[in-house]
């Protein structure tokens, strides 16, 4: 991976940035990468990534798609970075609008549905 043009999620000005990966039996590596772009922006990472300007980590419900058709390739097989939490924030449940709860079951759903890895 060291060796391969890469895409960054920041910070832009980060000496040296490392993937924090977990693999097998609890196996862990930090690899060095030297990104070409360094976004945030989780969809600019996909894009780029599609059109061939390096490698990146994306949550794996985000390229699914991608992964299926060809248009990415997993590298590393039962490897991935470190879980993350997701919050979702609102106001109250009282007066919850049924948009807002669809939103959240959708939500629950998927995310219940990913591999522990």
């Amino acid at each position: 991976l060291e060796t391969l043009p890469s895409i960054g999620d920041g910070p832009v000005d980060q000496a040296a940035p490392l993937w924090q990966l977990v693999g097998p039996n609890g196996a862990t590596a930090s690899v060095p990468h030297r990104p070409r772009l360094v976004t945030d922006d989780l969809s600019t990472r996909l894009d780029a990534a599609v059109a061939g300007l390096g490698v990146t980590q994306l949550p794996a419900m985000m390229m699914e798609d991608e992964l299926r058709s060809g248009r990415l390739v997993q590298l590393l097989p039962g490897w991935c970075s470190h879980g993350a939490v997701v919050h979702a924030v609102f106001p109250s449940r009282r007066g919850l609008l049924p948009s807002v709860r669809a939103l959240l079951d959708f939500l629950a759903e998927k995310f219940a549905a990913l591999p522990a890895d």
